[in-house]
């Protein structure tokens, strides 16, 4: 839908016969997209698609049953990544697929595990075959795993920021074969932390909210 000069995501609700019950505009940023939706438990709603505030991020909202919006919640690095669908979980959290940083590097699957507030509690981020692919995953009690594989040996750092940007951590830093690698690391505080991975052939950024 475009509302005051910019796009923002309509959602339609209808009845049966497609007679419109509501209809709501949201508009969240510069540029919004809404992909797919699905029902959650209290008869309500979760949309998934992509937001521009500085940068496109995955953009999820939960609305009640009358379109009212609850929360919202983004994910992403610092490239161009978009949400394309979601899906409830046995345990009333939300599976987000997407994509990460596509327009600028070889298409990259984003996968987005949340909580039933759409905390990301696990993010992954898998390459094209035959590439490198790098993954944070919340453990809780502030202890992450952070994982990634190499498709041939090279040197690799990672870093963690906190939130302003400031580096907290950089527990990875070293020469390292072909193959699957993972450590441990523990956070020193709650909070939203962005994981930087460097090698010389690639870079890629994950956020993630520990706690």
């Amino acid at each position: 839908s475009k509302f005051s000069g910019a796009d923002d995501i309509l959602v339609i609700c209808t009845d049966y016969q497609g007679n419109t019950k509501w209809s709501q505009i949201y508009d969240n940023g510069i540029k919004d997209k809404a992909y797919s939706l699905d029902l959650t438990p209290d008869g309500g709603f979760v949309v998934v698609g992509t937001v521009q505030e500085s940068n496109f991020d995955v953009y999820i909202m939960k609305i009640d049953s009358f379109g009212r919006k609850l929360w919202d919640r983004t994910y992403g690095g610092s490239g161009h990544d978009e949400g394309v669908d979601i899906k409830l979980t046995q345990d009333n959290g939300f599976i987000i697929s997407g994509f990460y940083d596509f327009y600028y590097k070889d298409i990259t699957i984003y996968i987005i595990n949340t909580d039933s507030l759409g905390v990301a509690v696990e993010e992954n981020i898998i390459s094209s075959p035959q590439q490198n692919c790098f993954a944070v995953t919340t453990r809780g009690n502030l202890r992450t795993r952070i994982s990634f594989s190499l498709t041939q040996a090279r040197q690799v750092s990672i870093d963690v920021y906190d939130l302003t940007g400031r580096s907290v951590s950089s527990p990875v830093e070293g020469y390292y074969p072909v193959g699957e690698h993972f450590i441990y690391w523990q956070a020193p505080l709650p909070g939203v932390y962005f994981f930087r991975i460097r090698t010389d052939q690639f870079e890629q950024s994950v956020k993630t909210q520990i706690f």
